[in-house]
């Protein structure tokens, strides 16, 4: 309490809750009728931590095409979908033929 730190006692989540709204206040030592005090309000923001997979929207994705298809005229054959609930970076999904 005399410290002046802020101090979790859980784990924060950014995916649970992203921004917190704190109100501190700060009290001198004077006696009871004396006493002085100040307020000030935090605005705490959970910065992001890689800590979800992506995922696909499906689980199993067919696709038919027509062996004479020109990829001139057509080159989409598919649209697949991963989401990551992480944000920014960390949220950012690539794909890749494996």
């Amino acid at each position: 309490p005399r410290t002046g730190e802020l101090v979790s006692r859980l784990p924060l989540d950014r995916e649970q809750q992203a921004i917190y709204h704190l109100t501190v206040q700060a009290e001198d030592g004077g006696p009871p009728q004396e006493r002085r005090s100040t307020i000030a309000k935090i605005v705490l923001t959970v910065l992001d931590e890689n800590d979800n997979y992506p995922h696909f929207s499906e689980s199993t994705y067919t696709v038919e095409v027509p062996e004479d298809i020109s990829a001139a005229a057509s080159p989409v054959i598919a649209h697949i979908r991963a989401i990551d609930a992480d944000a920014g970076e960390n949220g950012e999904v690539r794909y890749a033929i494996i």
